[in-house]
């Protein structure tokens, strides 16, 4: 009889475990960025001669993400030196060598043009130092994939993209910025469906995440892919009310300002854009993002063209 009784008992149990172990995960999940940022602030109180390998590096991502939401050039020159500084001390700082990556992504999206291929293939041997020390860390995986994913127009870039971020994702599934970096090279790719869902499911795990902008940038995109002007318009300015100085949430809320016929609006966030990030405006103005799909691009291009007032805006009408 008591046997019976326990089995009838297993059912309620494991689903009570089951409730405890998501509630545990979504705890986990919520205030794993807070923490990061609390260490982040304790080690800037701290004076520099003081600062260990792994203060330094810690130090170092912190710029590395306040020059990433200022669009501060500065800052990132500070974090690389930051960085530099803890390689120095430990050769094998994998934290530090995952800012490297970050630094020099940073610069190869956003800074000039005869620099970019030094910096990606930097940036790449980065995080390949990175892999190699730790093989199961997934944020070096996530620098690779979005290095990797910023040169997505080349097709077999775009493939190793898809495949680095997904093991990222494998590594660490809890990781709301390996999830969002899956989505941001499914874009590329012209997976716009299931990028949109990848990035609803970011948002779910970690609502009030401070690198919270990166997802609403990615909503953004897809639904300029998809022609849904008036929501890409909200998730812009969603993105820009966390981070008002990102260059690439100005621009996609030009171009799906343009969808929705908004020319005059329009042409502010494309000023916006330029003031920030001049030359990353410039390579999409000569079609240089990296969008794989084939109706993707000329939208992106033209839209982003006729904001700069170097299209009349009928020319977006075919492709609205």
């Amino acid at each position: 009889m008591w046997r019976k009784q326990r089995f009838r008992l297993r059912p309620g149990l494991r689903y009570i475990f089951d409730v405890q172990e998501e509630l545990t995960r979504r705890i986990v999940v919520a205030i794993e960025p807070h923490i990061d940022d609390a260490e982040r602030e304790k080690v800037s109180r701290r004076r520099p001669e003081n600062l260990g390998a792994y203060e330094h590096a810690i130090a170092a991502r912190g710029k590395a993400h306040a020059a990433y939401i200022h669009s501060d050039a500065g800052l990132r020159n500070e974090a690389m030196s930051e960085a530099r500084a803890s390689l120095a001390m430990d050769a094998r700082s994998v934290k530090a060598l995952q800012v490297v990556a970050f630094v020099h992504w940073q610069r190869y999206i956003l800074g000039g043009m005869s620099d970019r291929p030094s910096e990606w293939r930097a940036g790449i041997e980065a995080a390949n130092q990175a892999i190699e020390l730790d093989r199961h860390d997934s944020l070096s995986y996530t620098l690779k994939a979005m290095l990797l994913g910023g040169a997505a127009r080349d097709a077999g870039l775009a493939a190793a993209a898809l495949q680095t971020a997904r093991r990222a994702h494998e590594l660490n599934p809890n990781s709301s910025s390996a999830l969002n970096t899956l989505a941001y090279c499914e874009l590329g790719a012209g997976l716009v469906d299931l990028a949109t869902a990848h990035v609803h499911e970011a948002l779910r795990m970690s609502p009030r995440d401070p690198m919270r902008h990166n997802f609403y940038q990615q909503l953004a995109t897809a639904c300029l892919c998809t022609g849904d002007y008036i929501n890409g318009v909200e998730y812009a300015h969603r993105g820009l009310a966390d981070a008002p100085d990102i260059p690439q949430l100005h621009g996609m809320l030009a171009m799906n300002l343009v969808g929705l016929g908004e020319i005059e609006k329009a042409k502010d966030a494309f000023i916006t854009a330029s003031r920030l990030a001049p030359a990353w405006v410039q390579r999409g103005l000569d079609g240089g993002f990296a969008f794989g799909a084939p109706a993707h691009l000329p939208r992106v291009t033209t839209f982003l063209r006729v904001a700069g007032g170097l299209e009349s805006p009928t020319a977006a009408d075919a492709l609205r």
